[in-house]
């Protein structure tokens, strides 16, 4: 039989493989039922670690984890990641098939890409898409930037790969922050995978760096009037008591610029930037402020990162 020429049938063959069915079991309810639930995830190493999806996995008090060969075991957890929707697991079997996430190209929009999942009692699910947006941001306060994709993500498929032609992982799929935008469907991009499945595995949890204040984003009237379009800027609008910031000398009105040197972008981008610096790192912030005169001040202040509370 002559197969057609325009297949991603050995993209998905080498992909699957790594994607694993998770079924999970919570505690039982006061009538005495256990809740079942269902989902994917993707094993990222040979020791048999498995990243999914933080909501497939939250409340679970067992996860049985069912690889693509047939073989089953129960996981270990290793952390969590709740702002990100990320979790780490841990199974003991030997010759695990793994993804790595340092083999693919970063996507770019208009490439291809296959959202693979594995849902339990229901098997191997692949559907086809391309990538509508990258660095996608949902709200001005989020941690991390998105894959969007019109690639489908049903709920049994969430913690499942995205892949691309060649069957290379570009993201972890989560039907969570999916389903809060109306259809649209989202993956949380390899590079952050990547930095918070290290910390996971590391320390247990990601350990953020915490400058302490709230910002935004800035006008059209302050750019143009401090001249900001070609390095952007944050504006200062909270300094939390006791936090890095205050102990700095930074002000509610201040705007960031700069950080050891480098222009920050907007907002999106500098909340992003500083949740993954480690707490202990040293900043050097460029900062304009207006004095009582009026007049425009340009302040280097040295700061030192605390935990996230």
């Amino acid at each position: 039989m002559r197969h057609s020429p325009f297949t991603f049938h050995d993209a998905v063959a080498r992909a699957s493989s790594a994607v694993v069915s998770l079924r999970t079991l919570s505690q039982r309810d006061d009538r005495g039922q256990q809740k079942i639930g269902l989902g994917s995830g993707v094993i990222f190493d040979a020791r048999g670690y498995i990243v999914t999806n933080h909501h497939v996995i939250d409340g679970a008090s067992e996860i049985l984890v069912i690889l693509a060969d047939g073989r089953q075991a129960i996981a270990e957890r290793i952390g969590e990641d709740p702002e990100t929707d990320l979790a780490v697991l841990r199974i003991a079997l030997p010759n695990v098939p793994y993804l790595d996430f340092d083999e693919a190209p970063e996507p770019r929009i208009g490439d291809v890409v296959l959202s693979i999942g594995n849902p339990y009692g229901v098997g191997l699910s692949v559907s086809m898409g391309i990538v509508s947006a990258t660095d996608r941001a949902l709200n001005t306060s989020s941690f991390e930037a998105f894959i969007q994709t019109d690639a489908a993500i049903n709920p049994g498929s969430s913690g499942g790969a995205l892949v691309n032609t060649e069957g290379q992982i570009v993201g972890i799929t989560s039907a969570f922050f999916s389903a809060k935008s109306d259809g649209i469907n989202f993956a949380l991009p390899v590079d952050l995978v990547r930095f918070v499945t290290e910390r996971i595995v590391r320390d247990g949890r990601v350990i953020r760096g915490w400058l302490g204040v709230s910002g935004g984003l800035l006008s059209p009237t302050l750019i143009e009037r401090y001249d900001l379009v070609s390095t952007g800027g944050v504006q200062i609008t909270q300094v939390y008591p006791n936090s890095p910031a205050e102990k700095a000398g930074l002000r509610e009105g201040d705007i960031i610029v700069r950080v050891n040197g480098q222009a920050i972008g907007d907002l999106p981008k500098f909340i992003r930037w500083v949740s993954r610096l480690e707490p202990g790192e040293q900043l050097t912030l460029e900062v304009l402020r207006q004095n009582a005169d009026g007049k425009r001040e340009h302040l280097r202040l040295s700061v030192t990162l605390a935990v996230k509370p």
